[in-house]
Parts: C-alpha cells; sequence; structure tokens
C-alpha cells in the first residue's frame, strides 16, 4: 500500500515526537519533567463543575450570530 502525497505532507503527531524527545533526554541521565498528555486520575472540582453548568445555563453563548 502506498500513502498519498497528501497525506504524508500531514507530518505526525506532535506528542509521538515529545515523547521521543523526553525518553532521548532520559537515557542521557537528564531530569525531565513530563507535561504531556495525561489522563486525570482526580475528578473534576466542584468549583469548575459549578462554574462551566453556571456558563452555560446563562445561554449567552448560543443561537445564531447577527450577520
Amino acid at each position: 500500500m502506498r500513502i498519498s502525497a497528501r497525506l504524508s505532507a500531514v507530518g505526525g503527531y506532535p506528542f509521538d515526537e515529545l515523547d521521543r524527545l523526553r525518553e532521548a533526554r532520559c537515557a542521557a541521565g537528564a531530569d525531565v519533567i513530563d507535561f504531556g498528555v495525561g489522563d486525570p486520575v482526580e475528578p473534576t472540582p466542584d468549583l469548575v463543575v459549578e462554574a462551566a453548568a453556571s456558563g452555560l445555563q446563562r445561554h449567552r453563548c448560543a443561537g445564531y450570530p447577527p450577520y
């Protein structure tokens, strides 16, 4: 199977490249702080959930623009 030129031009996933760079630095002995993609293990704080719900209930972001 051949990959099309258009698909080849898209490039790689940026976080995949960051993972490779992090692994290389760690292998070289660097102390790396990883701020990459993660999976939250803690629930969203109630304050954040309530603020999001309040914003949605105000209905300011719904509807069509005037133009």
